[in-house]
């Protein structure tokens, strides 16, 4: 017999995960590999989960495992972004915009994959403590709260992404941009 997290364990969800949980498993979560791959692909809140689920020293545990996860998510991040300064940088005005939209891509498919991966990571420490609490009888509910941040909704909340707003990046990359061409048509090269 399969393990399974059943959905009345889940209670005090928000109701969008609830739904998606539902709609995916409406006879519960089998406590599976699979299971764990598509709840990261859903984007379930993982840090409500292991909060209202796991007792305090699996908690801790599960902490852990997120922290490295993002620490390494946040290597992968930085290392593409470094690429992505010197791609932008080493190259002739000419092929600049060209170089400036692969290296862009190749950030965005970096930090995609790396998010990815550490969603992966939590959703797999997550899988790997539940099963092995699964033997526990559950732990009481939370009291939920409207200052609580855990009883709040991964819609617009969780979970939080690390580091970077991209729309900032955006930003500076047009001003950047403008004060280029700013320079460009004021020496009498640009057009």
């Amino acid at each position: 017999m399969q393990d399974t997290l059943t959905l009345e364990r889940l209670s005090g969800a928000c109701p969008e995960q609830l739904a998606l949980i539902r709609a995916e498993w409406p006879d519960g979560i089998p406590l599976t590999r699979e299971s764990a791959e598509r709840a990261s692909a859903l984007h379930l809140n993982f840090d409500w989960a292991a909060g209202h689920l796991l007792p305090a020293q699996a908690l801790d545990e599960y902490r852990i495992a997120r922290d490295q996860a993002l620490a390494d998510y946040n290597r992968v991040l930085a290392q593409a972004w470094a690429d992505y300064d010197r791609s932008r940088e080493s190259q002739a005005r000419a092929d600049y915009d060209r170089i400036l939209v692969q290296a862009w891509d190749d950030y965005e498919r970096a930090c995609a994959q790396a998010l990815a991966d550490y969603d992966r990571s939590r959703a797999q420490a997550l899988l790997r403590l539940l099963v092995a609490q699964n033997e526990l009888p559950a732990p009481p509910p939370q009291p939920r709260s409207e200052n609580n941040e855990d009883s709040m909704c991964l819609a617009g909340h969780f979970p939080r992404r690390p580091t970077m707003d991209m729309r900032d990046f955006r930003d500076a990359k047009r001003r950047r941009e403008v004060r280029l061409r700013g320079r460009t048509l004021l020496d009498g090269r640009g057009g």
